[in-house]
């Protein structure tokens, strides 16, 4: 199970409030996630930086990104899930190694 944080204080307050109303029936979450954010404060597993493009995108943001937030996506992937992606982000996006993986 992953905590997933708003950006800032109030992130780091949210993370805090959450360990503790598991902590209350029994539970905890394996990892914390900053979202939109570059740094990842101290108690965090990962940090989300917030993606290049705003709006509602024509497909997954995570598939067609090649930088950064592609890759950050990946890697919390691989956490959460105890798995490799195994795909590299130089100039293909996700989602163009997929069609060729399928082609």
């Amino acid at each position: 199970m992953a905590a997933v944080l708003p950006p800032g204080d109030r992130g780091v307050d949210s993370l805090q409030r959450a360990r503790g109303r598991l902590a209350d029936v029994g539970s905890d979450f394996d990892l914390a996630v900053a979202n939109r954010t570059v740094d990842a404060p101290a108690d965090t597993d990962h940090a989300l930086p917030t993606h290049e493009e705003e709006g509602i995108p024509g497909e997954p943001a995570a598939l067609t990104g090649t930088g950064a937030f592609t890759a950050s996506v990946a890697a919390l992937a691989e956490s959460l899930f105890e798995t490799t992606v195994g795909v590299e982000f130089e100039d293909d996006s996700l989602l163009d190694t997929a069609r060729e993986k399928l082609a």
